[in-house]
């Protein structure tokens, strides 16, 4: 069931590249068009929107480990029963949330936020919009996961390049049109109809596929139940740090502190997007290598996993940090370069830091131990919610983006207690196998880049081969150094090794199948 994990892995990167490269030419065109002020109402409509996200109440992330467990052993039945339930929550959650948008969109654009007045009316408008397109994403949110619980991967990635690419290309024509902030925020929602019904044909194709048969929800409900009870919690919590580090600056400084903050952080966000998108892979290909009591190779899959995504994770994050100031001026302009600088290079050192414990939470997932994703969610979102409005009102926006990267300084915990009490490996032998010998490289590779580099990058263009220049030498600083081997570069490329293939020294490691029932962890 795991043979596709790779190219999958590989899918999914093309997909985050294809979407980075629309959205990198749409953004400074939304955002100029738009103006500062108008732009931080996208913004902060968005934040909003994210706390509603709470509502999800962890249940996608159960979908996902569920139903791949499902497919792997053809228990049509209890797929079916767990979709229907899971559709008529999400369902309803859409629609409460939509509603509540609208009731309090009048408040949030004259009462919490310094909106201008003569921006007033389409902020409202915007807003409730912004709620109704939440709604029908909602129920996205579950028909998207089921070819991603398939490893239809191909499906995702055709979905992600053209209904994703049009969804970012479309408010851009819009405002070379002469279109404002209104039907900006229209094109949202009949983008979101639209994906909704190309998701809703393939989905339906999908579970079609497996016969009503099998065993039923019943024996399982109780372990997806906890498990989703334990990711929901964890989504609480996420799904409230962001938001509230956007509307603390809104609050603080205004709808344009909002865009000058929106902006850096739709960079580093694009960098957690890749490592995410490439880690989510892991949960369902995990989750049937567990059903199939394959644990060696599930733990082999991770100690390779956690060395190529950190290699890609730090090479990307230290060449972004170097250019960081010439990146935002020649990208969006100098005003943004001014005011985003400093808040891009600690935005995405958090990004760096956190995307470390991605690799192992997923790993968790697919074990059933989302309560330890929980524990270092809370502690993260905690220091995080704690120090964001003194920094902020004391640093700027730079002030919100260092009470992420103080938060992300759990993540080595996490790990270190992943290791010992889920995975059965040693945090010693990870941390210099995987994370050492590319820290070293990416450092010294960063000092070089901003001595020699950074004084070349005269435009935009020159920035970003630069950036690339940058993270190619890190790469290849991690190869001489042994980070990465051949054998690693052939499980990247998956088509010519499969993941059955993959070995590790502790073969013998195996677990039991956990076909016949589940364990909802801790």
């Amino acid at each position: 069931m795991a043979k596709g994990f790779g190219r999958n892995l590989v899918l999914s990167g093309g997909a985050w590249f294809i979407a980075s490269l629309v959205a990198f030419v749409a953004v400074p065109i939304v955002v100029r068009g738009l103006g500062d002020n108008a732009y931080g109402v996208i913004a902060l409509a968005g934040a909003f929107t994210g706390y509603l996200s709470v509502l999800d109440m962890g249940l996608g992330q159960g979908i996902v480990r569920y139903l791949s467990m499902f497919v792997s052993l053809r228990h049509g039945k209890a797929m079916r029963r767990l979709l229907l339930y899971v559709l008529a929550w999400f369902l309803g959650a859409g629609v409460l949330g939509a509603a509540i948008m609208w009731v309090l969109s009048p408040w949030l654009a004259t009462g919490l936020l310094k909106i201008p007045v003569t921006l007033v009316p389409e902020a409202v408008a915007a807003f409730r919009l912004a709620g109704v397109a939440f709604g029908i994403g909602m129920v996205i949110s579950v028909i998207a996961l089921i070819p991603e619980a398939f490893l239809r991967y191909d499906l995702v990635t055709w979905m992600s390049v053209t209904v994703g690419s049009a969804t970012l290309a479309g408010p851009a024509v819009l405002v070379m049109l002469g279109y404002g902030l209104v039907p900006v925020m229209w094109f949202s929602v009949v983008a979101a109809v639209v994906s909704g019904l190309c998701w809703g044909i393939i989905a339906l194709r999908l579970v079609q596929s497996i016969p009503n048969q099998g065993e039923t929800l019943k024996q399982y409900w109780g372990g997806f139940l906890s498990f989703s009870f334990k990711n929901g919690v964890n989504r609480v919590w996420s799904a409230v740090q962001i938001p509230t580090s956007q509307l603390v600056v809104g609050i603080a400084g205004g709808v344009a502190a909002a865009a000058y903050f929106q902006v850096p952080m739709l960079i580093s966000g694009k960098v957690t997007a890749l490592l995410y998108r490439l880690n989510t892979v892991l949960l369902p290909t995990g989750s049937q290598l567990f059903a199939e009591g394959e644990h060696g190779l599930l733990i082999a899959l991770y100690e390779r996993s956690s060395r190529l995504f950190y290699v890609l994770n730090a090479s990307v994050v230290g060449a972004l940090v170097v250019f960081s100031s010439p990146l935002l001026g020649y990208w969006i302009g100098p005003r943004y370069a001014q005011e985003g600088a400093v808040a891009f290079a600690l935005l995405t050192l958090a990004v760096g830091l956190n995307a470390m414990s991605m690799t192992a939470s997923q790993i968790n997932m697919a074990l059933g131990r989302p309560g330890v994703n929980l524990a270092f969610s809370l502690a993260n979102s905690a220091i995080n919610l704690v120090t964001v409005y003194f920094l902020t009102v004391w640093m700027g926006i730079a002030g919100t983006a260092l009470s992420g990267l103080i938060a992300a300084g759990v993540v080595p915990f996490f790990l270190i207690y992943s290791h010992r009490n889920v995975l059965e490996a040693s945090s010693w032998e990870v941390f210099r196998d995987c994370y050492l010998r590319a820290t070293l490289a990416v450092i010294t590779v960063s000092c070089v880049s901003w001595f020699l580099l950074l004084p070349l990058a005269s435009s935009l263009f020159v920035t970003i081969a630069l950036v690339g220049v940058a993270a190619a030498l890190t790469v290849a600083a991690c190869v001489a150094l042994g980070v990465v081997t051949r054998a690693d570069w052939d499980s990247l490329m998956w088509a010519l090794r499969p993941a059955a293939k993959i070995e590790r020294p502790r073969q013998a490691e195996t677990g039991t199948s956990a076909g016949a029932g589940d364990s909802d962890g801790q």
